[in-house]
């Protein structure tokens, strides 16, 4: 529960400390005196977002700080606390919030700074607003489905949880089929592409290394004749027929030193030399020899060579700037075939995966269409009950929940044999209907309801809902809008029923209900050095009577009658909910 605001310079606020109690408290002033201000300065402390519009005017800084004690009732917010390590030992806790002209503004938990998303998550805890404007929900038929899963309790939003986390994966799913189906044309196409490339260069036997050495074998055909010549000359000149050649020359010097060598070690040595140079002379020249007879020139290589280069230049420009080059374009081509193949395959398995999902959706959307068309049973009635509480005694209430058949083979689940549209929360559309007047039937909440009556209408709803609802503060801004009379006691007594269970802090214009307050407070603006501030008190039993008083009268002081029919307003509501109210 909220125990203290702590307001500054927040719209007319100057500065301003508010104690709550723990059950029924009332806040009423005159319109305009400020007192939405403190709705708005809790809403800071639970993450709603602010602009510098909210600081008062002259200062540069707004402050806003609520002190919190968690109950029982609260294990969610420990658990969070413990998860944003903000101590979750520490059942009360402070939430501070400055928002300033430069745009610095911050958020603290327990004085550590925190961000305003963890801000807001914490805040889904502690407050749950119920404003005026929430009665405009209760005209949406997509709320109706909202407040009967809350109804339905635990076990049903889990289930739904589950619904909407298959749901997300099916949608997924169904993405990835149809861009798969999308791309198939194009994949046809590059699959040809592929195969036709992977072919190509396969029929062409190319091996690595076979470029570098048709350009050596061609440079060789190209010069055949000039080869054959000039080695013809160079063998004939080493060791030809004729007598001239080297090794003649080379033999007779042998044969010369050779006699003479005996006499002289250094010949000796020489005539070794010349022995070597002899036989290197003659095998030079059986080399050359065998060169020549073994060399052959055929034209139509060269052909075939001019050719089969021309080919690997044509793959070259394609592929590669080398054979190796081409030879891996060619392997990661057929990764990428073997890649496409396999997306036919994928295609297939995906198919049936999905319809597999189609068929578990489609079970925990039977499974949740049961449980809401259970639980809409004793909402009825509950409903029914609290509304007659509220001075509706005739009202029929009712809880129509309808499915609407899918005419697409494939785009719907089978609900108790039945093909249903679906969305994010199921097959079921769930719509509110009301019958205020007896003999009238049934029919749509926005074409029944007025003013006041969709007031009483959300008050119940609230009051059924909070029976089931951990969130320990509730803050009601003028719901009772369009109510007066017997009805406003009915509505004060409601509230002061809810208390018991949960914190409840509302404005409110109706002196019936004020009566009903554990504590009560009256916002007014005083204007003072030409400068209008707006402040909040808490009331003695004797302030209470004169505010409720001038509820009572309307304009101008409280008279005598006013302030007796204000007691007696006070004593009355002593007397309905049998304990002392302040």
């Amino acid at each position: 529960m909220l125990q203290e605001l702590h307001i500054k310079n927040l719209a007319l606020i100057d500065e301003s400390y508010v104690e709550f109690d723990k059950g029924l408290n009332v806040l009423t002033g005159e319109t305009g005196a400020g007192k939405t201000v403190l709705v708005q300065a809790i809403n800071l402390l639970v993450g709603e977002r602010a602009d510098y519009s909210f600081i008062r005017t002259g200062c540069e800084e707004a402050c806003v700080e609520g002190s919190f004690l968690l109950q029982n009732t609260t294990n969610e917010a420990l658990e969070y606390l413990d998860t944003a390590d903000l101590d979750e030992d520490a059942r009360q806790f402070v939430i501070s919030r400055k928002i300033s002209r430069d745009g610095k503004n911050k958020c603290y938990i327990n004085g550590k700074i925190v961000t305003l998303n963890c801000l807001k998550e914490m805040g889904n805890f502690l407050v749950d607003f119920h404003g005026q404007h929430e009665h405009q929900s209760l005209l949406k038929t997509s709320s109706h489905l909202e407040f009967l899963d809350r109804y339905a309790g635990r076990e049903d939003l889990d289930l739904r949880g589950k619904y909407s986390k298959t749901y997300e994966e099916l949608k997924k799913m169904s993405s990835n089929i149809k861009k798969l189906k999308n791309e198939t044309q194009e994949r046809s196409g590059k699959e040809d592409l592929l195969r036709f490339q992977i072919e190509e260069i396969k029929n062409s036997n190319l091996r690595s290394g076979e470029e570098e050495d048709l350009i050596k074998e061609r440079d060789v055909s190209r010069n055949a004749e000039k080869i054959c010549e000039a080695v013809n000359l160079a063998r004939d000149a080493l060791s030809g027929d004729s007598q001239y050649s080297a090794y003649d020359f080379i033999a007779k010097a042998e044969g010369s030193v050779a006699r003479v060598s005996e006499f002289d070690v250094q010949l000796d040595e020489i005539y070794k030399r010349i022995e070597s140079v002899s036989l290197e002379v003659d095998d030079l020249g059986q080399l050359l020899r065998a060169y020549v007879e073994k060399f052959q020139y055929n034209p139509n290589r060269l052909d075939n060579i001019e050719t089969r280069l021309a080919t690997i230049n044509a793959l070259k420009r394609k592929y590669g700037e080398t054979i190796d080059e081409i030879l891996r374009f060619s392997n990661q081509a057929q990764v990428e075939l073997d890649s496409l193949m396999t997306a036919e395959s994928l295609l297939g398995n995906s198919e049936l995966k999905l319809a597999e999902k189609y068929n578990e959706l489609s079970a925990f959307a039977e499974e949740l269409s049961k449980k809401r068309k259970k639980a809409a049973l004793d909402f009825e009635k509950e409903v029914i009950k609290q509304l007659c509480d509220l001075n509706m005694p005739k009202v029929k209430f009712g809880v129509q929940i309808l499915s609407k058949e899918s005419t697409e083979l494939d785009d719907g689940l089978t609900v108790l044999g039945k093909k249903c549209k679906f969305n994010s929360d199921g097959v079921d559309t769930v719509e509110f209907l009301i019958s205020p007047n007896p003999g009238e039937p049934l029919k749509p909440l926005v074409k029944i309801a007025s003013g006041g009556e969709m007031s009483r209408i959300m008050l119940a709803l609230k009051i059924v809902l909070a029976n089931i609802d951990s969130i320990p503060t509730l803050i009601f801004d003028e719901i009772d809008s369009g109510v007066g009379g017997k009805t406003a006691g009915f509505v004060g007594q409601k509230m002061n029923f809810l208390s018991e269970t949960h914190q409840l802090i509302c404005i409110t214009h109706l002196p019936q209900i004020a009566a009903f307050a554990n504590r009560h407070f009256r916002v007014f603006k005083k204007e003072a050095e030409n400068k209008t501030q707006t402040f909040v008190e808490t009331l003695s039993f004797n302030d209470r009577i004169a505010e409720i008083a001038r509820m009572l009268g309307g304009k101008g002081d409280p008279t005598e009658l006013s302030k007796k029919h204000a007691l007696e307003l006070i004593n009355l509501a002593k007397k309905i909910i049998g304990r002392h109210v302040v």
